[in-house]
């Protein structure tokens, strides 16, 4: 029992530039002070007025946040919605297909007609991959991201029971996942982005179904086959789906082109993220887990419709079993969401209501390896769990780390002196910096991490009772989750296996 190991999570930075306020805070107290000063001695009582107005901006609470935490996000939302931004439609084509297919380099673009503004310069692409033959004959599907200059992989991976191993085992399956991403954490890496998104919804039990039809063909009558048919009315309701889908990310702007490409960075950059995918893959597999051939351009269209719309996941389920082997469900041209109608409280895609948390805070305590069972297991409707790892250079991860001491060390000196009190925030983020300079001296890697929870559900009343279980479920492991009120629709697209991630600005709070 003594010799099995825990695992922390570093708080945030709570400390501030001074006396635990940040930087916009003490810009706007100081004009409020001196425009105070200014009008005192004419107005009287009335001059203090703006040093009063800037303390209210800079202290009064709103619900999970303060006033100035809020004033971006309230300023994006209401631009958006005088720009009418807040709802998208589809416009109907005036012909069977508005797609443009376009061969470049030996990838094909596929690029829909209209995209909503969400989602806007994601395109997909299949491109070659002679090394992956087992599902796809060689060719892949990405996507390409002309906003964040983002070439993207999704390769789908299971775990092997991780659940039911010894905690040893668990342990080292663990240190097993750091060694498959710690390689990305060089200098001049172009891997900008690691993530993966675990998607939980209610399947059915229809691939059952057709086997028992074509396993007890002549036996419909039989007692074995009525008993099998009642387990299956039992157990439909209970059954789940669990798919995780990992996603590696380029920035072309990283990659150096070779002397064939000139200086077609975008051509350069696929066959690289081509490469690095068959690099991580095998990695995956040496850490014991299931790994299959990167997505294929109609499993990726698929994956993202059913993600977009749960309620069809179903339906695509069924068609497969009625469609000859081989033939694609969904394509690049039409697994875009048909309306999407952004909310302050969530964001509607077709006939489908998701709302977006960001997991604010991670447990306080030391937590064993499989602390996130409870989480990941719950039967709770429709749901996605997406993490997003960025990976920090050895030199980078030195240089934050003497930026953090020196700041918090300059900062706790300076309450000192003014009489303030040094919190335990001090003393544990004083603590977390020590022990990042003592594992990155060790030679452990780093990244920056971002976790979200995507809860989806079918009306706005099963979408309240499924955050209000989720919010519980989360609380049980330690977790603080917030919701992303007026940004749900950037949530819900960086749970997409898309490798999109969520601007810090707009979830630090």
């Amino acid at each position: 029992m003594a010799d099995r190991r825990s695992y922390r999570f570093n708080p945030l930075d709570r400390t501030g530039v001074l006396f635990g306020m940040e930087l916009i805070q003490l810009v706007v107290l100081g004009f409020g002070l001196v425009a105070s000063a200014i009008l005192f001695s004419s107005l009287k009582f009335f001059g203090v007025i703006p040093m009063i107005l800037a303390s209210i901006w800079c202290f009064a609470p709103m619900g999970p946040l303060k006033l100035y935490q809020w004033t971006p996000v309230m300023r994006k939302w209401l631009r958006k919605k005088l720009a009418g931004r807040t709802e998208w439609l589809a416009p109907i084509p005036r012909s069977s297909l508005e797609v443009k297919s376009v061969r470049a380099n030996a990838a094909v673009v596929l690029t829909s007609a209209a995209m909503p503004p969400c989602l806007d310069g994601l395109e997909l692409i299949e491109v070659d991959a002679p090394w992956a033959r087992r599902t796809n004959n060689g060719k892949i599907g990405v996507v390409r991201d002309n906003v964040s200059h983002l070439i993207t992989a999704v390769i789908p991976v299971a775990g092997r029971e991780f659940a039911l191993v010894d905690r040893r085992e668990q342990e080292r399956l663990i240190d097993s996942w750091g060694d498959a991403i710690a390689p990305f954490c060089r200098d001049r890496s172009p891997v900008v982005r690691i993530g993966w998104s675990e998607w939980a919804a209610p399947s059915g039990v229809d691939d059952h179904r057709f086997y028992l039809e074509e396993a007890g063909r002549g036996a419909k009558d039989s007692e074995p086959y009525l008993a099998y048919l009642d387990l299956l009315e039992m157990a439909g309701p209970m059954v789940t789906t669990h798919e995780v889908l990992v996603t590696i990310s380029i920035d072309w702007n990283k990659v150096r082109p070779s002397k064939r490409d000139g200086t077609d960075f975008k051509s350069a950059a696929i066959r690289q993220c081509v490469e690095e995918v068959r690099l991580f893959s095998a990695r995956l597999e040496g850490a014991n887990l299931n790994v299959s051939d990167p997505l294929s351009l109609g499993a990726l269209a698929q994956a993202l419709r059913a993600r977009m719309d749960p309620a069809e996941s179903l339906q695509l389920q069924a068609r497969k079993h009625r469609l000859p082997e081989g033939t694609q469900i969904v394509s690049g041209d039409n697994f875009m969401p048909l309306a999407v109608e952004e909310n302050w409280k969530f964001v509607r895609v077709d006939g489908a209501y998701h709302r977006a948390y960001w997991v604010y805070e991670w447990p306080r305590l030391e937590v064993p390896s499989d602390w996130m069972g409870s989480l990941l297991l719950a039967n709770n409707g429709v749901r996605t769990i997406a993490m997003h790892y960025e990976p920090v250079s050895m030199r980078n991860s030195q240089r934050a780390v003497d930026r953090e001491s020196t700041k918090i060390a300059a900062d706790v000196q300076t309450r000192e002196k003014h009489g303030f009190r040094v919190n335990a925030n001090y003393d544990r983020a004083q603590k977390a910096v020590l022990d990042r300079e003592q594992e990155i001296v060790a030679g452990f890697t780093e990244f920056e991490y971002v976790g979200l929870i995507l809860v989806s559900a079918s009306s706005q009343e099963e979408l309240e009772d499924r955050c209000t279980e989720y919010e519980q479920t989360a609380a049980s492991v330690g977790v603080d989750v917030r919701p992303l009120d007026g940004r749900h629709a950037d949530g819900w697209v960086a749970s997409l296996p898309m490798g999109r991630g969520v601007a810090g600005r707009l979830i630090k709070w």
